[in-house]
């Protein structure tokens, strides 16, 4: 609960800070549905995963981006029928290149990183906590339609990311890392 929470206050904070901006200030929001086609649990190789992302970002129009956003990663099994999630709260910047013909942005992100657990996962794990999540990529942002107060766009992201946490059975403590190669692809509203 505590979970749902914290990230309806996230997006009320963005979206209020958004409404109240000045007409100079540019709102980009951008919705992702991802694959992970490599994923690393600790030491072990994983099977492709899926994802959903949403972002929102504030710009004054020129080639940096400010933002944050959250990201689900659908239930994943790492080893012994353990299926563990992934739901990283973060703040984002992107960096757009000076080529107007080719829209590319540079992308880092830093955030914390929530971690849920079937039933499997928490019998051999024991108690799950999150920890840092970051990420480090790139993408293209491909205008498809305009208007003079809105852009759409279809966006293509990549990158590397880092989700961590703790497990915590009795009274000993392990640490818990998961990295993937990330592929999203997306629509984006900017207005």
């Amino acid at each position: 609960m505590k979970r749902k929470t914290l990230i309806s206050l996230f997006l009320l904070l963005i979206t209020a800070a958004g409404i109240h901006a000045e007409s100079r200030f540019h709102i980009h929001s951008v919705s992702l549905m991802g694959v992970e086609p490599v994923g690393r649990y600790k030491m072990d190789v994983t099977k492709t995963g899926f994802s959903a992302a949403q972002e929102l970002y504030f710009s004054t129009g020129g080639l940096l981006q400010f933002g944050g956003g959250f990201r689900y990663l659908f239930p994943r099994e790492t080893r012994d029928s353990e299926q563990l999630t992934f739901i990283p709260v973060y703040t984002a910047v992107k960096l757009f290149l000076p080529v107007e013909t080719v829209p590319l942005y540079a992308k880092g992100a830093v955030g914390y990183n929530f971690i849920e657990g079937n039933s499997q996962a928490v019998n051999n794990l024991g108690e799950l906590k999150g920890g840092l999540y970051y990420s480090l990529g790139g993408g293209v942002d491909f205008p498809v339609y305009y208007t003079d107060s809105v852009r759409f766009s279809f966006i293509f992201d990549m990158g590397w990311s880092s989700y961590s946490g703790t497990a915590r059975k009795e009274s000993s403590e392990s640490k818990l890392s998961y990295t993937t190669m990330d592929i999203l692809a997306g629509l984006g509203i900017r207005f």
